[in-house]
């Protein structure tokens, strides 16, 4: 079988923000830019957003959703996904 090899020299920049806005919420994201070194409109973006919930002491529950973009994915690949998760913890 034909393998085809891209190998790409990448610099990563990112952008963080949080905010506690009540004693039992929060809100969160981190955004990463990585854009190839030589040819600057081909990048990926990755993010992470999430909202927290403090329910008790012990239990908490999170809403996060992500997202993956690519300007020049491989074959096969989409350019786009995302997905959305629900996570509870407990603290014991």
């Amino acid at each position: 079988s034909d393998k085809i090899v891209n190998q790409t020299a990448r610099y990563s920049l990112f952008l963080s923000f949080d905010w506690q806005f009540s004693k039992t919420a929060g809100f969160n994201t981190i955004t990463y830019l990585q854009p190839d070194f030589l040819d600057p409109q081909d990048y990926r973006v990755s993010s992470e957003t999430s909202l927290r919930f403090t329910i008790s002491k012990k239990v908490s529950f999170r809403v996060v959703y992500n997202l993956f973009y690519d300007t020049n994915p491989p074959n096969g690949i989409p350019g786009t996904s995302y997905y959305l998760n629900n996570a509870i913890s407990v603290r014991f």
